[in-house]
């Protein structure tokens, strides 16, 4: 519903009182609408988005790859034992309940004390640490404990085997 009067010409600013313009118009706003790519531009996004997260995941395979292939082909034969037999140890642990633990993580930190110079970075919890690693003082150039916050007095013996300790979120 309109308030005001139409200019004296009779034309109004909004509706255009010519049928062929309003043609025009009405042709013209859809055309605008069906170039808008707005829906596609977020389709597009949205499917970038998910090819990154997959790219970065098939980059992080490829470089834990890498390194354990130059890994293995820096190690001894002797070094390469000791990390088979420390992986089967630790498969065997399990939830460590078991009646045979004691006896794989025995075996698993005889295999670590053969392994642990091929592998410049080991990244477990202070649980598997405890249960692993052989009981030696600063045996680690660097210990870092992350989610700091999160620890309590079990991070004490990851803590002992390093010489340097790094806290990520205290």
């Amino acid at each position: 519903m309109r308030s005001q009067v139409l200019c004296s010409t009779g034309d109004d600013e909004v509706l255009p009182m010519s049928w062929r313009e309003a043609w025009n118009w009405a042709r013209i706003k859809n055309h605008l609408v069906s170039i808008e790519a707005r829906k596609e531009l977020l389709m597009l996004s949205h499917r970038r988005r998910d090819l990154e997260k997959v790219l970065a995941q098939q980059y992080e395979q490829l470089v834990a790859k890498s390194a354990w292939l130059q890994t293995k082909a820096r190690a001894s034969a002797r070094v390469l034992s000791a990390l088979k037999s420390y992986r089967v140890a630790i498969r065997k642990i399990g939830q460590g309940t078991g009646p045979n633990a004691t006896r794989y993580r025995r075996d698993a930190q005889k295999a670590m004390l053969n392994a642990q110079g091929a592998i410049p970075c080991w990244v477990m919890s202070h649980a598997k640490v405890s249960e692993s690693m052989p009981a030696q003082l600063g045996v680690f150039d660097l210990v870092i404990v992350d989610e700091a916050s999160q620890s309590d007095l079990w991070a004490l013996p990851a803590i002992l085997r390093g010489k340097k300790i790094l806290v990520v979120g205290a």
